[in-house]
C-alpha cells in the first residue's frame, strides 16, 4: 500500500548547524524516512540529525554533488525519493494529491513549488520557481559535480508534473552567498565540469549566476552572453531564467540599451510577468520613460509569475518612481498607496507627504 511512509527525504549537508533543524522540523511530521548523509561537517551537524532520524550516513566528499547525492538515494530504504537541502524546509504536503502521483505517474519527475528569499530581512521578498524533486530512483539518478540534475537513468527523454509540496528556502541570501570559500569551490567545480562541454549553456549560466551573487558582473555577462549565443528554446523556464540574469547584469553595469537585442523573442519570453518588468526597467535606465510605463503596465495583465509582485506592486512602485520624476505628484502618490504594506512604496510616499 503506498503511503507517506513509501517516501524517503534525501538530504546531503556539511556544517549545516544553523539551518538543518529547521529542515527536519518541517519533515518530521510527514511520517516519511528521513536520510542524512554528511560530507565532513565538523560542526554539531550530525548530533543535530541524529535527533530526528537513525539513518545518518557518512560519505568522504569529493568534488562531486551528484555522487554524494545518488549515495543518500542508494541508503534510502524506499524507491519514492524527495530531495531536500538543508537550508530548505517545507511548509505545505498535500499527501492525498502526492499519493496519487505516486501511483498514477510512476515514472514521471514531480515538481515542488521553490520560493526563494531573496533579502534576509525582508522574507516577503520572494522568487518561485518549479524544482525536479521527487521522483521514483527505478527511473532516475544525478548527474554533474555541482548543480547536480536529476536525469533518467536509460538516457530516454521524461515527464515532469506538478506536485503539491511547498518548501522555502534562504540559501541565497546575501550573508550566505557571499562566502568566497563557497564562491571558489562553485566556479572551480562548474569549470572543471564546463571542460568536457565547453558549449553547455547550463553550466555556463550557472558560472555567471556565480559570478552574478559575487558582483563580479564583467565576469557575470561573459559567461552568459556565451549562453545565449547557443541555439536556445526561448519559451523554456531555463533559458528565461538565463534571459532575467541576463538583462539584470545588463542594468547593473550600465548596458541597459543592449537588452533591447533580445526583443525578437519577446513573445516568447512574456509567459511570466518578470520579462515585462524587466524590460520597463531597461527602458527607465535609457530615459524612455512612456515605453518603461507600458511595459510595467504589461506585466500587471499576466497572472504568471517568479518574482513576488512582478505583476502587482513592483510595477506599481516603479509606475509612481517615473511620475514621481517627471514631477507628478499626485499620481506617484497614487501608485505607492496602490502597493499596500511594500516597504520601499511606503519610505517613498512617506518623502511625497513631508515635502
Amino acid at each position: 500500500m503506498i503511503n507517506t511512509t513509501s517516501i524517503s527525504i534525501c538530504i546531503i549537508a556539511k556544517n549545516e548547524e544553523s539551518c538543518i533543524e529547521r529542515c527536519l522540523k518541517s519533515i518530521k511530521p510527514l511520517n516519511a524516512e528521513i536520510v542524512v548523509v554528511d560530507t565532513g561537517s565538523t560542526d554539531t551537524t550530525k548530533d543535530i540529525a541524529s535527533r530526528y532520524t537513525s539513518s545518518v550516513y557518512d560519505f568522504k566528499w569529493i568534488d562531486d554533488f551528484s555522487a554524494a547525492r545518488n549515495y543518500s538515494i542508494q541508503k534510502a530504504n524506499n524507491d519514492w525519493i524527495l530531495i531536500m537541502d538543508c537550508d530548505e524546509w517545507i511548509t505545505d504536503f498535500d499527501q492525498t494529491s502526492i499519493l496519487s502521483f505516486m501511483s498514477e505517474h510512476s515514472d514521471k519527475i514531480g515538481l515542488v513549488n521553490h520560493n526563494n528569499i531573496m533579502d534576509a530581512d525582508n522574507p516577503n521578498d520572494l522568487y518561485n520557481i518549479s524544482l525536479e524533486r521527487f521522483f521514483n530512483r527505478n527511473y532516475y539518478h544525478y548527474i554533474g559535480n555541482i548543480h547536480e540534475q536529476i536525469k533518467p537513468i536509460k538516457n530516454s527523454e521524461y515527464k515532469t508534473f506538478p506536485i503539491s509540496i511547498t518548501v522555502y528556502h534562504d540559501g541565497y541570501c546575501t550573508a550566505q552567498v557571499n562566502s568566497q570559500d563557497k564562491f571558489k569551490r562553485n566556479v572551480s567545480l562548474l569549470k572543471k565540469q564546463l571542460t568536457n562541454n565547453p558549449s553547455d549553456p547550463y553550466l555556463l549560466f550557472q558560472i555567471g549566476q556565480s559570478y552574478f551573487q559575487a558582483k563580479q558582473y564583467e565576469q557575470a555577462i561573459n559567461y552568459y552572453e556565451k549562453a545565449l549565443s547557443q541555439s536556445l528554446n526561448y519559451k523554456s523556464t531555463a533559458t528565461q531564467m538565463l534571459v532575467y540574469s541576463w538583462i539584470n547584469c545588463l542594468n547593473e553595469l550600465h548596458r541597459s540599451d543592449e537588452a533591447l537585442s533580445i526583443l525578437p523573442y519577446y513573445e516568447d519570453l512574456c509567459q511570466y510577468a518578470d520579462f515585462p518588468l524587466l524590460m520597463g526597467h531597461v527602458y527607465t535606465n535609457l530615459g524612455q520613460y512612456i515605453q518603461a510605463m507600458s511595459e510595467y503596465l504589461k506585466a500587471m495583465t499576466i497572472s504568471q509569475y517568479h518574482q513576488a509582485g512582478a505583476n502587482s506592486f513592483l510595477p506599481l512602485y516603479h509606475i509612481g518612481n517615473i511620475n514621481h520624476a517627471l514631477g507628478n505628484v499626485e499620481m506617484a502618490q497614487t501608485m505607492y498607496i496602490k502597493c499596500g504594506d511594500y516597504a520601499p512604496a511606503l519610505q517613498a510616499l512617506k518623502k511625497l507627504q513631508e515635502l
